[in-house]
C-alpha cells in the first residue's frame, strides 16, 4: 500500500530538506507534500502547499486532503522519525485505527477514530491514517466552522 507523506512547516526550514530525503528512501512513500505556514519555502522531492497565512496544524489536513494516495503519513518540521517502516508495518496490521510514534515512545500506539474524540494533535509526531478518515474534521467544520480550535 502507497503512502503519501504529509509535512507541516512553521518557521524551521533548516530541517525539512533532511526530513524530506529521509523519507524519499522509504519505497511506499510515493509522494511527498509540505504544508507550508512560514516564509517561501522551495524543497527537492516534495510538492510545496500553503495559502500564505499560518493555519497551525489544520494546514497538515488540507495537505493530506490533496493525497494522491489512500495512506497518509503525516509529520512535524522538528523530529526525525526513524522508526516509519515500523509504524507502517503496525498501521497494515491495525488498519482500523491510526498507528503514531509519539516522543520518546519508540512503540507505536493506536488511537480509534470517532468523530470529535480523535486525538489529532498528537499526529505531527510520525502517524499513519486513512485519507478518507478525514471526513472528521469536516464533521467538526460544519458544526462549528473554521474555528481557532481547528486551526
Amino acid at each position: 500500500m502507497n503512502a503519501t507523506a504529509v509535512l507541516l512547516n512553521y518557521q524551521r526550514p533548516y530541517h525539512l530538506q533532511r526530513i524530506v530525503d529521509s523519507l524519499r528512501s522509504h519505497a511506499f512513500i510515493t509522494e511527498i507534500l509540505c504544508w507550508n505556514n512560514g516564509a517561501p519555502l522551495a524543497l527537492d522531492g516534495a510538492k510545496v502547499l500553503g495559502r500564505g497565512e499560518n493555519l497551525g496544524t489544520y494546514g497538515r489536513f488540507l495537505a493530506a486532503a490533496e493525497a494522491t494516495n489512500e495512506l497518509v503519513y503525516v509529520q512535524d518540521d522538528d523530529a526525525l522519525v526513524r522508526n516509519v517502516p515500523e509504524l507502517y508495518e503496525r498501521f497494515l496490521t491495525h488498519r482500523e485505527s491510526i498507528t503514531a510514534g509519539l516522543p520518546n515512545d519508540e512503540s507505536s500506539r493506536h488511537f480509534t477514530v470517532e468523530a470529535f474524540k480523535t486525538p489529532w494533535i498528537m499526529l505531527g509526531w510520525g502517524s499513519f491514517f486513512l485519507k478518507d478518515w478525514l471526513h472528521c474534521l469536516n464533521l467538526w467544520i460544519d458544526r462549528y466552522g473554521e474555528d481557532a480550535l481547528l486551526k
